[in-house]
């Protein structure tokens, strides 16, 4: 199953370079935004884009 992970580069909580480990052995696509652990506060617009991406990946001709 695809996935999507957003890293805040200055994140204090949890190391950006530990993040982006766990989201290369999950297989997910990686994308950073500058901000904190809590960047979806700051910068919403990195989220909505994460998520925007992903669902661009779902074959909508089923539905």
């Amino acid at each position: 199953m695809p996935g999507w992970a957003v890293i805040g580069t200055e994140d204090r909580v949890i190391p950006p370079d530990t993040q982006r480990r766990m989201g290369e052995r999950a297989g997910a696509t990686v994308s950073e935004v500058a901000g904190s652990h809590v960047f979806i506060i700051s910068r919403p617009e990195a989220a909505f884009e994460a998520v925007l991406a992903a669902a661009a990946t779902i074959d909508h001709k089923g539905a």
